[in-house]
Formats: C-alpha cells, structure tokens, sequence
C-alpha cells in the first residue's frame, strides 16, 4: 500500500497480469471490543485509496 503503519501487517498481495490486477487481501479486524476499530477505519480509507 505504501504505508509502513499498513505495510508491516503484511495483509496485502498484488499480482498485476497484462488485462488485469489481482489482489489478494487480508482485511483486519477491529476486534470483539472494537480495540482496532480507529485503525480498521483508517486501513480502509487507505487501501481504498490504493485500489
């Protein structure tokens, strides 16, 4: 994604072919107590963004 806060999760895999890219993803998850639920917002305005 480009941004080492994301980047070091690890979560993301793109393979880009001549018609099409693939993208293969991990999404995180905010947690049973919504502990990560700042980080999942922001992870997914960011990889948004990315796509």
């Amino acid at each position: 994604m480009g941004i080492a806060e994301h980047d070091t999760e690890g979560r993301i895999q793109c393979a880009e072919y001549e018609n099409f890219n693939l993208v293969n993803v991990y999404v995180p998850n905010s947690g049973q107590q919504l502990d990560r639920l700042d980080y999942r917002k922001k992870w997914d305005a960011d990889f948004l963004k990315y796509l």
